[in-house]
């Protein structure tokens, strides 16, 4: 009796391959669709080749490891990759959903810490960055550069500030001049800087209206600048502290100005000064009596800007530390 020849495994009925194929076609699809609006996210909802690019990405990828995983030769079934693939794209986009966006105020608070060099910054998912944050950063380095050479040219000037109205500043005529023009110096840095600060809310805003971001991204930003650091209030009294350290710096230099006039009359005794005559004397104290009241009411300005500074950096959720900012006034003086 012979034995019966296996028989071929039946053909799986014609409705099931459809089935199969419509939810190949339906998973593939969808995974796709969720690259795409994976993509969209980054973006913070606009399109354009480099979004195409982080989305073909997204789409390369998870077709990768789905193929790793059901379709190779050895394990091929196009249902386990067709749905693989649409799981993949889902994880990725709900992993895109927790990482963004950030609490706004904690977001840029990191980006001006990133721009002003006191945190690295942040590597992005697939080396990704958003425009909106490369933007962000950019804004601020450019603006903390400038408070950066601002401070470095007010420094130099340190030495010849500190003596100012001691003994040794009257030792003789070269330092007399050293100090007078270190006081001009000094004075036309921080106007200087202040027509910088005063231009620099319309600069951002011209930036702004040139980057290539979504307009709620524009608005967005917009909001939170004008909100933290474009504040009027910030601008009078730096206006205020303006006028006053003219003040000072008139008087300061028709002191030294009655000083050089005069060498042979001013004696410097140690730490003290000495004026025999009587009537030089007088001239003296009155003008230095002028200087120190204008140098004080300087310093007082300035522990208003530095009080407002610090309101506003706390209001951003940074510190001085944050943006490499030092405890003295806009002109170093206290």
């Amino acid at each position: 009796m012979s034995t019966p020849l296996p028989q071929p495994a039946p053909s799986p009925p014609e409705k099931l391959k459809t089935w199969h194929k419509i939810l190949v076609s339906i998973s593939i699809a969808l995974g796709v669709s969720l690259c795409a609006f994976k993509a969209l996210v980054w973006s913070r909802g606009e399109w354009n080749a480099e979004v195409s690019g982080y989305a073909l990405g997204s789409v390369f990828l998870s077709a990768l490891i789905s193929y790793l995983i059901a379709g190779r030769r050895k394990v091929r079934n196009a249902v386990r990759f067709g749905l693989w693939f649409s799981s993949l794209a889902f994880l990725f986009l709900f992993l895109e959903f927790s990482n963004h966006p950030r609490e706004t105020k904690n977001e840029v608070a990191d980006l001006i810490r990133e721009a002003s060099g006191t945190k690295p910054v942040e590597k992005h998912a697939g080396l990704y960055q958003s425009r909106f944050e490369s933007f962000t950063r950019d804004v601020f380095r450019e603006f903390l550069d400038g408070v950066k050479a601002h401070n470095q040219k007010v420094e130099a000037l340190q030495p010849d500030l500190e003596i100012l109205y001691s003994a040794a500043s009257y030792s003789n005529p070269a330092a007399m001049q050293r100090t007078v023009e270190a006081v001009q110096s000094v004075t036309a840095l921080d106007h200087e800087f202040l027509e910088q600060t005063e231009a620099w809310p319309t600069r951002v805003r011209q930036q702004v209206a040139d980057a290539s971001l979504s307009k709620r991204d524009k608005e967005e930003f917009l909001k939170g600048f004008d909100a933290a650091f474009a504040s009027s209030t910030t601008l009078a009294v730096r206006r205020e502290a303006d006028n006053t350290e003219a003040q000072w710096r008139d008087a300061t230099v028709a002191l030294y100005t009655f000083a050089l006039k005069h060498p042979r009359a001013i004696r410097v005794q140690g730490e003290n000064l000495f004026i025999p005559d009587d009537n030089l004397r007088a001239q003296f104290n009155g003008l230095q009596g002028q200087a120190s009241a204008e140098r004080k009411k300087l310093n007082d300005a300035n522990e208003q800007l530095l009080k407002l500074q610090k309101e506003l950096l706390q209001k951003a959720g940074l510190t001085k530390k944050d943006v490499h900012l030092s405890d003295q006034g806009s002109s170093g003086k206290q």
